[in-house]
């Protein structure tokens, strides 16, 4: 009585309310999930094909290129769309991606590529610095010089500026994946497929590399959604 007497609210109202809000955690909730994600689904439909389309193109142009299972990718690129693409397309053909920040000099990426023995260096030809262009693929072409293992660097034509050539070794990304067949088909692997390589800064001297595997990375992945982000299928649309 003391307690309904401050706050204002009788024990009738205080048990609709807490109807109320049990219909709305069982039955509303549910139901504005529901619809959002049938939104979300009628909306990809019309754009998914696409997208499909192109990571199976760039599975196909990779594995054309040679790359195979255990083979090192070097991924030296800004934030842009192709860069998650590769990483995926390198997953699929179950070769190890290495991706290095785009801030980083030549000499940093010379270090990572000579230590991963990277077959392929995926960039773009620059990269957009406080709205000015700035090249990426001079840095590529000082770090790859001299380098035996890497065969070819794929670039992929962000800014449009004027980039050195080297026949033979250079390609660019649009020729390379329109050129590349629409179908392919994956290989299984194991758990312990290595997924990708990641270094360390090396601030404090060489950098060293550190192998993630598909098993691990993915187990880890959904560990920390649901204990540290705490995402959970029945109460989050993620």
């Amino acid at each position: 009585a003391d307690r309904t007497a401050v706050v204002g609210v009788s024990d009738d109202q205080a048990r609709d309310a807490a109807a109320e809000a049990e219909r709305d955690r069982l039955v509303v909730m549910p139901a504005i999930r529901a619809v959002v994600l049938a939104v979300l689904y009628l909306l990809l439909r019309a754009d998914l094909a696409p997208r499909v389309l192109v990571g199976v193109t760039v599975l196909s142009a990779l594995a054309a290129l040679g790359l195979t299972a255990g083979d090192r990718v070097a991924i030296y690129m800004p934030m842009v769309p192709e860069a998650i693409v590769a990483m995926l397309a390198c997953a699929r053909l179950g070769a190890m991606h290495s991706v290095v920040f785009a801030g980083f000099s030549a000499s940093a990426l010379r270090a990572r590529v000579e230590d991963a023995e990277a077959k392929l260096v995926i960039t773009t030809d620059g990269q957009y610095r406080r709205g000015k262009a700035a090249s990426l693929k001079d840095a590529v072409d000082e770090a790859v010089s001299g380098q035996p293992s890497v065969e070819h660097v794929l670039v992929v034509r962000r800014t449009g500026i004027d980039v050195n050539w080297t026949e033979g070794r250079d390609l660019w990304w649009h020729e390379t994946v329109e050129a590349a067949s629409t179908e392919h088909t994956p290989e299984a692997f194991d758990s312990e497929q290595p997924l990708f390589l990641l270094y360390t800064s090396g601030t404090t001297g060489k950098p060293k590399g550190i192998v993630h595997t598909s098993g691990g990375y993915l187990t880890q992945s959904a560990y920390t959604h649901y204990n540290v982000f705490d995402l959970k299928p029945e109460t989050d649309v993620y």
